[in-house]
């Protein structure tokens, strides 16, 4: 069985030429945060664009290939700076478009910017798939937002949750040829967790993980247990600190070859000075500001950031 990697050399970035606060995704996300004011709110779309625009540069700095996007102009989504969750660009040239919970989701990227994105890295494009044909009418999934793959292992975590269902992500890891690996999550307010990248991340030879959400205790040893035998090394932080989006991080490799581990500086704060030495023997850190986009959107770094196996 073919090996892939883990770490990509180029990501998707899309510009949040439209971001708001999202009313449709609030009910599973609480790490949403409603702007406290009118003023604010109508200064949201600036304060993220100078945002995104100081993580590209910070990105870009560090040799790291990203292709930057506008969104389909045919869309309004105040969550398109967050194309992990739409698109799926697999090792094998195929690409999958994933299935949104919110309805303001659903029209992100079109198949032609598809396309072009493919063509601007020297991406193998060999099909387009709509996870929609796949789904019924009340199953989503969103990328890997809802999936954080072991690709050396060909696994696929998933906590489930209304925007993660079992059945649609059993088929598509059987379109990939990947086990599904599954179980519950329950936060403190009694609600599922809404995307498995807030509390599990997989690098080339590390993951962060928040254990501790697992619903129960079988689950939680499957999973660790998983993690384990891949052989990697596993970094669990607490439950405030998947609250500062410390398990929401990518790791990317630049030009030359070497890794950087993107995280929000909000995430950064949050390790201990133990786990940011355990961190940076995999990579060198790279902390960025997004404080806005992170408190409104819910969303860290890591969903930023959709890779691409080239």
């Amino acid at each position: 069985m073919k090996t892939n990697k883990q770490v990509a050399n180029a990501i998707l970035m899309v510009r949040p030429n439209n971001f708001q606060y999202n009313e449709e995704n609030a009910e599973t996300n609480e790490f949403q945060n409603a702007p406290a004011n009118q003023v604010l709110r109508s200064r949201l779309h600036d304060i993220a664009m100078v945002e995104f625009d100081i993580a590209i540069e910070n990105i870009e700095q560090c040799k790291i290939q990203v292709v930057v996007e506008n969104e389909n102009p045919e869309s309004k989504s105040p969550d398109a700076i967050f194309p992990n969750n739409f698109v799926v660009f697999h090792h094998d040239g195929n690409v999958y478009i994933q299935k949104m919970y919110s309805s303001n989701r659903r029209n992100e990227l079109s198949q032609s910017q598809i396309n072009e994105i493919a063509g601007s890295c020297n991406y193998k494009l060999e099909s387009i798939t709509d996870l929609s044909d796949l789904a019924k009418e009340n199953q989503f999934l969103e990328g890997t937002g809802s999936i954080i793959f072991n690709h050396s292992k060909n696994q696929a975590y998933a906590a489930l949750s209304p925007r993660t269902d079992s059945e649609l992500l059993k088929s598509f890891c059987n379109k990939i040829g990947y086990t599904p690996i599954l179980f519950d999550t329950k936060l403190k307010s009694g609600n599922q967790l809404y995307h498995t990248n807030v509390m599990l991340s997989i690098g080339e030879k590390f993951a962060v993980i928040c254990d501790e959400v697992i619903a129960s205790t079988k689950e939680r040893k499957q999973v660790l247990d998983s993690l384990t035998n891949s052989g990697l090394k596993i970094i669990k932080i607490k439950y405030d600190q998947m609250l500062s989006f410390c398990a929401n991080i990518l790791e990317v490799k630049n030009i030359e070859g070497n890794s950087y581990i993107i995280m929000s500086a909000n995430a950064y704060q949050g390790y201990t000075p133990e786990q940011k030495i355990l961190l940076s023997k995999e990579g060198e850190l790279l902390p960025i500001p997004i404080n806005t986009i992170e408190k409104i959107s819910g969303g860290s770094m890591r969903c930023m950031m959709a890779e691409i196996f080239r």
